[in-house]
């Protein structure tokens, strides 16, 4: 998986794990850099609408994964 650094814009981010549909969400919430990202948990997931368990479970994985690489 990459890592943070591999992504150049949330946007980019959303692509990669196939849920660009929530890149008009995600620039709602103001959400416009990776270190936004990797501070969102499931309750600011639902809160900013994503209301599909799969989904948010998919972008948390993307979202450790990202944490993790990036304490490295």
């Amino acid at each position: 998986m990459k890592s943070q650094q591999e992504f150049q814009s949330v946007d980019e981010w959303l692509r990669y794990i196939n849920m660009e549909k929530y890149s008009e969400v995600f620039h709602g919430a103001n959400i416009n850099s990776l270190d936004k990202v990797t501070g969102l948990g499931d309750k600011e997931l639902r809160e900013m609408g994503i209301k599909l368990i799969g989904h948010r479970n998919k972008m948390n994985k993307s979202i450790k994964a990202m944490r993790e690489n990036s304490v490295q």
